[in-house]
């Protein structure tokens, strides 16, 4: 839903912000008063491709559109993409849509959330956000690529769970016609990767390797490397323990040690856990000495052993060049390539499964297309009528609608090509809806074709932009109340030149012209209920000071009041 809009700088306004309601939100103004100019601001934050340095106001350097839309119910497809898109801050329910133009280059900087990105991004997003109706920008309506979602959207459940398990089934027959595709790829292709897979296995399965090899050979190899430089000092460590002499070592002092305490104990038996604390002393220095003179006589210095031990950490440091950083990633890679090296192997047998399954798939596929051709051509029968009757009600009784359904290929949603025609005028031919000139009958034909799938469209914000020209009494009765009832699922704004529609329940605005200090400015007012009733007496064609035109409007706001309920 779009909460605000700000545009500062841009044709004729100064400085403008507007806040949106959720439900109708109505835009009145005298002709030429500049109400497009507003809908063309809202198209700049669209991805408009319409932006140019001549649309900054006269005597500033840029122009700048800002508006901000409340993501509260905003559908999963919207949120991937902002994320897709680098737009991660979207934690806060809302997304803020800027564009910036500079007058001297006519170059603009299009953000989301304050993150540059480009026209077709900011596009592409408006086309979640906003649909236009009466301008032929936005229009999904217009679109024919849309037609068959709309008319399955408005088939309801039964289209749509035939259409999901043919999805289903769409996407195991492509994945089988891929699988099958890359099998009868170039024989000569295959035999070289046969040969290489091959190789590879081979060459990893000869290394016998094992996890924690490396780290044991590398510590070996350190070991054996300073294999003198460890004897040496070990030797001088058990000398220290044990002495080269008697008594001349650390063992012999604490012996020495030891056998005075024990003299003293005859007088003093408080020194007990000293004399206890010695024996352990000893006790360890005798254990750490015959440690140490095992490793000694275990030490193996001979170069034979090195250069074994040096020769596996090279091979194994080649296969780490070609395979993975770590043992565990070599093994990985042979177990990958091992899964490869059998599925050519096996080739033959895996293409005649696939052919079975793509055969299979295919029927399956045919079979449930052509069960949701047959509900869509009903549907589009009945769908046309209630289209052709709503078409009645804003005043286009002569207008005949029709929902086109003709055959194609298979694809995951069918067979079928949708496409929406229609004749303004008695006597023309059905043609695409697109081919409308009338921006009125544009406007008109979407609110019949939207006052239909009500509910059905993921588009929160529809605007309809002089969806009254050239109608008037029922029929803007008509229309007004049609919109009242949209607004209950979407948000409305409406530019109109119609009273009827304008004293409709909603939030009014009225856009203004006037010349300060020699300059053309435009100004927005929200208007309170004495402001409608002075906008609607304006509308009516009677003076501001005219009682009888005034009553006329209050008469009027209460009726649509009414209406509305």
């Amino acid at each position: 839903m779009l909460q605000e809009l700000r545009i500062k700088d841009i044709a004729l306004i100064r400085d403008v912000s507007l806040r949106f309601s959720s439900g109708l939100n109505i835009l009145t103004g005298e002709t030429g008063a500049g109400k497009s100019i507003l809908i063309d601001a809202l198209g700049l934050t669209l991805g408009s491709r319409s932006a140019g340095g001549d649309l900054v106001r006269q005597n500033a350097a840029q122009g700048l559109v800002e508006a901000i839309f409340d993501l509260t119910s905003a559908p999963e497809e919207l949120i991937s993409f902002l994320l897709d898109n680098g737009i991660s801050d979207v934690e806060e329910g809302t997304v803020i849509c800027t564009r910036e133009l500079n007058r001297a280059t006519g170059k603009s900087i299009c953000r989301i959330n304050g993150r540059t990105v480009t026209v077709s991004t900011l596009r592409t997003l408006g086309e979640f956000l906003v649909d236009v109706h009466g301008q032929h920008d936005h229009q999904s309506l217009l679109q024919s690529s849309k037609h068959l979602q709309l008319l399955d959207a408005w088939g309801g459940a039964e289209i749509g769970d035939l259409r999901s398990r043919l999805q289903g089934v769409w996407r195991e027959l492509r994945a089988f016609q891929s699988e099958l595709t890359s099998l009868k790829q170039d024989e000569r292709d295959q035999q070289r990767a046969l040969d290489l897979y091959r190789f590879q296995v081979g060459e990893i399965d000869e290394a016998a390797l094992k996890d924690g090899e490396l780290e044991e050979l590398t510590e070996e190899r350190d070991r054996l490397a300073n294999a003198e430089r460890i004897a040496s000092s070990i030797s001088i460590a058990i000398a220290a323990i044990c002495g080269t002499g008697s008594g001349d070592g650390a063992l012999g002092a604490l012996n020495d040690a030891a056998a005075g305490i024990e003299k003293a104990l005859h007088y003093d038996q408080s020194l007990t856990a000293t004399d206890e604390s010695v024996r352990a002393a000893i006790s360890h220095a005798e254990d750490a000495s015959l440690a140490l003179s095992r490793y000694f006589d275990r030490l193996d210095s001979g170069p034979e052993r090195l250069e074994t031990v040096e020769n596996r950490l090279q091979a194994i440091r080649t296969l780490q060049k070609k395979y993975g950083e770590t043992i565990a990633e070599i093994l990985s890679f042979r177990e990958t390539t091992a899964g490869k090296l059998f599925a050519i192997e096996h080739s033959d047998e895996r293409a005649e499964e696939l052919d079975h399954l793509v055969g299979a798939r295919t029927k399956e596929a045919m079979s449930l297309a052509t069960q949701l051709s047959g509900i869509r051509h009903a549907k589009a029968e009945e769908f046309s009528k209630r289209i052709q009757a709503e078409l009645h009600d804003v005043g286009m009784s002569a207008t005949k609608f029709s929902v086109s359904v003709t055959d194609q290929s298979l694809t995951e949603l069918g067979i079928d090509a949708v496409e929406f025609l229609i004749s303004p005028n008695p006597g023309e031919p059905l043609r695409p809806l697109a081919k409308i000139a009338s921006g009125g009958e544009i406007s008109r034909v979407m609110l019949s074709l939207k006052s239909t799938l009500a509910g059905s469209s993921a588009i929160p914000t529809m605007i309809f932009d002089e969806i009254d020209v050239g109608i008037g009494g029922r029929t803007a009765h008509s229309i007004g109340g049609k919109l009242v009832r949209l607004s209950r699922n979407s948000q409305l704004l409406c530019i109109t030149h119609l009273a009827q529609v304008a004293s409709m329940p909603a939030n009014h605005f009225a856009i203004e012209k006037s010349v300060e200090g020699g300059e053309t400015i435009v100004r927005v007012r929200t208007l309170d209920r004495d402001g409608r009733v002075a906008e609607i007496t304006r509308m009516l064609g009677g003076e501001a000071s005219s009682v009888t035109a005034s009553n006329h409007a209050r008469e009027m706001l209460s009726e649509a009041a009414n209406q509305a309920k």
